[in-house]
Formats: C-alpha cells, sequence, structure tokens
C-alpha cells in the first residue's frame, strides 16, 4: 500500500484536533520512538518523508499543519543507528505557513501516517512534555523558590526549580521537573508508554501529560 493511500485511508477515522496548546498552557510535546524494522516499514517512511536515511546519518524536516487555524507545527527527525530508527516527533506550539508544494506529512495527521507504516496499532515512546502557565491559575506544591547556603561559600542561593521521580502512576509518567520564573510557572513530564497510532487523539495525549503535571502543580481554575 501507498504511504498516500495509507494515510488517506486513515484520515477517514482520525479527528483532526486544531487549537489545543492554548488551554492548557502547553509549550510543546515530543514523542520517542526506537523502532526496528520488523514494526515499522523503515526505508519506506524515509522515502516518503522525503530524506535519506543512511545508517548514522541524522536527517530532520519541519511539518507544516494543513490547515491556517491549527495553532501547532511539528520538528521531526530521526536516525539509523544498530538497524534500527529512532525517530522523535516534536509537537511544537504556533502555526508555520507551508512551504510552496510541501507535501505529506502534515502536523494534523502526522501520527495517521505513521501508522501507514506500521505493523502493530500502538508503539512505545518516551514522551517530553512542557507547560507554563501563570501563577493566578498554577500554584506550585512545593515552597519555591526556598534559600539555602552553599558548601564551602559563605553565600546564600536561591533554589527556584526542582526534578523529581513521581511515584507509581496509570499514566506513566516517570520524571517531573517544575520552576518558577517571574510570574510564572514553568513545568514538564516525562511519560513512559504505548501510544496509539491509528486511534491518536494529540488533545489527549496533551491532557494526560497535563494530569500528570498535576501530582506537583495544583491548578487554581478546577
Amino acid at each position: 500500500m501507498s504511504a498516500v493511500k495509507a494515510t488517506d485511508r486513515l484520515r477517514k477515522g482520525t479527528r483532526v484536533e486544531r487549537a489545543i496548546f492554548a488551554p492548557f498552557g502547553c509549550l510543546s510535546i515530543s514523542f520517542n520512538f526506537i523502532v526496528s524494522g520488523e514494526t515499522l516499514d523503515i526505508e519506506a517512511l524515509q522515502s516518503s518523508a522525503g530524506v535519506s536515511g543512511a545508517e548514522g546519518r541524522r536527517w530532520a524536516r519541519v511539518c507544516a499543519p494543513r490547515y491556517p487555524n491549527t495553532d501547532y507545527h511539528i520538528h521531526l527527525g530521526g536516525h539509523i543507528a544498530k538497524d534500527k530508527l529512532r525517530l522523535n516527533a516534536e509537537f511544537v506550539k504556533g502555526a508555520i505557513k507551508p512551504r510552496p508544494g510541501e507535501k505529506e506529512p502534515f502536523a494534523e495527521d502526522l501520527m495517521s501516517w505513521l501508522a501507514g507504516f506500521a505493523k502493530a496499532d500502538t508503539c512505545h515512546a518516551s514522551i517530553h512534555a512542557a507547560f507554563s502557565n501563570p501563577h493566578s491559575r498554577w500554584r506550585s506544591r512545593f515552597n519555591l523558590p526556598f534559600k539555602v547556603t552553599m558548601s564551602g561559600l559563605d553565600a546564600e542561593v536561591a533554589i527556584d526549580g526542582i526534578s523529581m521521580r513521581l511515584p507509581e502512576n496509570s499514566a506513566g509518567a516517570v520524571k517531573g521537573w517544575l520552576t518558577r520564573w517571574d510570574e510564572k510557572l514553568w513545568a514538564a513530564v516525562l511519560i513512559e508508554r504505548r501510544v496509539p497510532l491509528k486511534q491518536f487523539r494529540l488533545k489527549d495525549e496533551i491532557q494526560l501529560a497535563y494530569t500528570s503535571v498535576k501530582m506537583f502543580v495544583e491548578d487554581l481554575g478546577q
């Protein structure tokens, strides 16, 4: 099956999400895959993306949105190492205009495009999501900033951020980061889980990451 036909077939059952970053204060969410030829047709994928993926060679391209009111674009990159494709898809807040003659994958249907080359409905991913919201909406569950004395120096420093291992949870969130910066809180989370490709909904993935962040941030709007 050609990549175009596979994408057209899958797009029919895919709900296109457009303006979804702003409601969560999401800055970006990235999906890191490590796949072998047994689970993904690597050669066909790279050919469809218009990139060359010789062993060890890194490639990258930007995927613009298909629709002008979509509020994100994608940085797509990968390289082959030890017969496996390391693929990173970073969904970034902010729309960009497609280049003249730009072809798929477009931002809204990247995962359905990817599913056209996959031999399974789901794929394991390391997911990193970053958010930023004002203090009027978020309150840290930690008393940030706090001052400490540096060992060996007669000086105090203000700790305005922390990194933490998260307790076991159904979302698969394993790490969290929180920083207080001026009038905002910046938070990030790392999730390890299998991602549905054919039934992928970006809003659901951002919602899951946002819920995980609330383990260490209180949402004053809810």
